[in-house]
């Protein structure tokens, strides 16, 4: 199966989404309520008391949702590593990854606000990536800020990542003031028309103040996540060094577009820091730029036996804890 995913055959989707099932049975088996934070935004709540109106409070629905969304991810993820050139040669080993990460905390198996704007997230790193190749861009511009402002309608902390798209217009081009007005007239447009429908059919706007806090994350870990964590991070040290040496080998724009990936990681780790309480649902976004880093180890290495074991370990560990999370 690992072997399968180093390449680029066709039927790599459906062997993928075979995979999913297999790895994220937990989620089906013991379906689960998504729950409403205190930084998550008006519009998230909306969307999951509409869900639970239209579907009576079916938990298998929001299960079903919470894979189809992790499950596009990975894909849309996968779609910028071979567009873009990361990697000498296409794969989908990024998504892979994407999968079996996002499988081994229990936090990640519900919908969250957070799992929300990760498809958000994800297309607004495809759409700076982009930005090195095209002229005139208005376009693309004012859709990256369109979609920042829907994520802070989600989740609220997302504004952070203001930063990361304009650090990601400062490493593709020129700096060019009108551009970065019309970024941020695209962040404001979702913001002001929702507004103006909350004011407009009277609702109390007083649901719309955005909720900001700092605080030290602060999470108790069993001893199979700090495995998890440990073999996490050796992959990702791994596949970064692989990524260094192999750096200058690649195009400057597959160059400028690690760039974006590293200052996405940067900003993700910052973003459980920006909320009242802790819990590993605030890393889920980390996972996007991990998984893109640990990917290369699984690719580069010349001796098989590193990426099988890790693979192995992971996929056993991920097992592990769905069980654990569906006998609690």
């Amino acid at each position: 199966m690992l072997g399968n995913f180093k390449s680029n055959l066709p039927f790599n989707n459906f062997l993928l989404l075979i995979y999913g099932l297999m790895i994220k049975w937990p989620m089906f088996i013991h379906p689960s309520m998504p729950t409403v934070a205190k930084e998550d935004s008006y519009l998230y709540k909306i969307c999951i008391d509409s869900l639970n109106i239209a579907f009576k409070g079916n938990k298998m629905i929001f299960a079903v949702l919470a894979f189809l969304l992790l499950f596009i991810q990975s894909l849309l993820l996968n779609e910028i590593v071979n567009k873009n050139k990361l990697y000498p040669k296409p794969n989908h080993l990024t998504a892979m990854c994407y999968l079996l990460l996002t499988s081994l905390f229990s936090q990640w198996y519900v919908l969250s606000s957070l799992m929300m704007v990760a498809t958000l997230f994800i297309l607004i790193i495809s759409r700076l990536c982009k930005l090195q190749h095209v002229h005139e861009a208005n376009k693309t511009f004012y859709n990256i800020g369109l979609m920042l402002g829907l994520s802070m309608l989600i989740y609220f902390p997302s504004i952070v990542f203001l930063l990361l798209i304009f650090f990601g217009l400062s490493i593709t081009r020129a700096f060019r003031l009108p551009e970065w007005i019309i970024v941020i007239l695209g962040v404001f447009t979702p913001i002001y028309l929702f507004w103006s429908a909350i004011f407009l059919m009277r609702y109390d706007t007083k649901l719309l103040n955005p909720i900001l806090g700092i605080g030290l994350p602060k999470i108790n870990f069993s001893i199979y996540d700090w495995v998890a964590l440990v073999i996490i991070l050796i992959s990702v040290f791994i596949g970064f060094v692989f990524i260094q040496n192999n750096m200058r080998k690649l195009l400057v724009q597959s160059r400028k577009s690690w760039t974006i990936i590293f200052l996405f990681l940067f900003f993700a780790l910052v973003l459980p820091f920006l909320n009242l309480h802790s819990g590993m649902d605030f890393y889920l976004l980390s996972i996007i730029p991990l998984s893109v880093i640990a990917a290369s180890s699984f690719l580069f290495p010349s001796r098989r036996w590193f990426p099988i074991f890790s693979h192995w370990s992971l996929f056993i560990l991920a097992t592990i804890m769905g069980y654990y999370f569906v006998i609690h």
